[in-house]
């Protein structure tokens, strides 16, 4: 915690950057489905990190980052340019000043304004899919 005066205060707390596992996990799955809601608490950015473990058929996966408004409304904050049609990792940058030193599946140039947000994997095809996906929200 950073000092305000002579008492502690929980706005000044310091944060580092904050991994989730298993933010989604979906098994044989045939429906779009919705991460739950997260705070941002000054993050810059976010990466996201997908693990397609089995795919049916012609099963596909579209990554996207939503904000949530006061109302409870969502929009799109990013959408993966391409969707996930085969078996494997993906890796993903939403950050400000992004560059591709990792060889990431793809990068966007935004910074993760949104006071709430959500990740969500939109299915497609007609058979099922199993991931998982995992969040890393970047301080600096």
């Amino acid at each position: 915690y950073l000092m305000a005066g002579t008492t502690t205060n929980l706005l000044y707390r310091q944060r580092g950057n904050l991994q989730t596992n298993n933010y989604i996990a979906a098994s044989l799955v045939s429906a779009t489905q919705n991460g739950a809601d997260r705070t941002n608490h000054s993050f810059k950015g976010l990466s996201i990190f997908v693990d397609v473990t089995a795919r049916n058929g012609t099963s596909t996966l579209t990554i996207a980052l939503q904000s949530k408004d006061g109302n409870g409304n969502y929009s799109a904050i990013w959408t993966a340019a391409a969707a996930l049609s085969a078996t494997g990792q993906a890796k993903y940058l939403i950050y400000p000043t992004a560059e591709n030193t990792e060889s990431w599946t793809e990068m966007a140039n935004t910074v993760l304004g949104a006071v709430e947000y959500r990740v969500i994997a939109t299915y497609g095809g007609a058979d099922t899919i199993s991931f998982d996906i995992d969040l890393v929200e970047l301080m600096a």
